[in-house]
């Protein structure tokens, strides 16, 4: 009886195409993703042609990076924490 109920269910309209959809997602991942990093990369080039903001943007990225590595060890238990 569950299972006459279950492959109805599954045989409907709505799940047809379900595992192409979902074969879709990564394609869309990347597309989202690069996008991302072109709009960002295109507002920070102009700034990137003095040096002071330069070094500050690089700075800032470092910092960024290092704030990150330090959070996740701390969190995951790599380092004790005093």
């Amino acid at each position: 009886m569950i299972q006459k109920i279950l492959q109805n269910f599954l045989s409907t309209a709505m799940f047809n195409d379900f595992f192409g959809n979902v074969l879709r997602y990564q394609s869309y991942f990347v597309s989202i993703v690069l996008g991302i990093f072109i709009s960002t990369f295109s507002w920070l080039k102009p700034l990137l042609k003095n040096k002071i903001t330069a070094t500050a943007l690089i700075g800032m990225l470092v910092g960024l990076v290092a704030l990150i590595v330090l959070t996740l060890k701390a969190m995951l238990g790599f380092t004790p924490v005093a």
